[in-house]
């Protein structure tokens, strides 16, 4: 991971949120491990007020969309805080937010890296909620991957998270203490997803745990996420 500019990470954890800018980091560490995105071109789906489309920019990418579907009249001002946070860190137009949702991309561009943080299953929601394998819902979630695949540059990278559908907790019958608003009907594992884009047409399949402030790489394991989480990350080669 580059840190050539630890002042930025500070300003753009700050805008975020985060309660200092070692919890951001190590959360993107986590995330983006092992990806490269110098001179690369992003994109950043349902990219709310930015971490990961900064993240990439800060990390040396060329070219980042940021997609954020915002009605007319909401009050949440997503896209400015995104904007307000781009001037703040003196960034150029080489980073931008736009009010579109997924489907309604309409462009010729491909993109080097796509992301997705905790995106994914709100895209077809419906299917997520009845997905099995071998049913519309399995071919409707394959379908939207390759849509996704129809983005990416040759050899493109998408990388996506989510909570996986299994909390130890939740089986149990108790709210899991650190993820109380998870909807679980609403999630898939992580192996379903591996099916789902694997028969799209992706490749190289990777399966990683993201980490837990302070513990980082000691909490990147299945049995501790599945108590607190869990959230994990997942990548592929178009």
């Amino acid at each position: 991971m580059k840190n050539i500019q630890p002042d930025l990470y500070q300003k753009l954890s700050t805008h975020l949120g985060y309660k200092s800018s070692r919890r951001f980091l190590q959360r993107g560490s986590s995330i983006f491990s092992d990806v490269d995105f110098s001179g690369k071109s992003v994109l950043d789906v349902g990219c709310g007020r930015g971490a990961w489309s900064f993240w990439a920019k800060l990390q040396g990418a060329g070219e980042v969309w940021g997609l954020e579907p915002e009605l007319d009249g909401a009050t949440s001002g997503t896209r400015d805080k995104f904007n307000l946070i781009k001037k703040d860190l003196g960034l150029d137009d080489s980073i931008n937010v736009h009010n579109l949702k997924l489907q309604d991309l309409f462009t010729d561009k491909k993109f080097d890296i796509i992301i997705l943080y905790n995106v994914i299953n709100h895209l077809d929601e419906d299917s997520v909620v009845h997905y099995a394998p071998g049913t519309s819902s399995h071919g409707n979630l394959v379908k939207l991957a390759q849509f996704l695949k129809s983005y990416l540059s040759p050899d493109g990278q998408i990388i996506f998270t989510d909570a996986g559908k299994v909390n130890y907790f939740s089986k149990l019958g108790i709210t899991p203490p650190l993820a109380r608003t998870i909807e679980w009907e609403k999630h898939l594992e992580p192996n379903d997803w591996m099916k789902v884009f694997s028969e799209a047409g992706f490749r190289d399949g990777k399966l990683n745990w993201a980490s837990v402030y302070p513990l980082g790489r000691f909490s990147q394991f299945e049995l501790f996420q599945r108590f607190v989480g869990p959230l994990f990350i997942l990548k592929f080669r178009a």
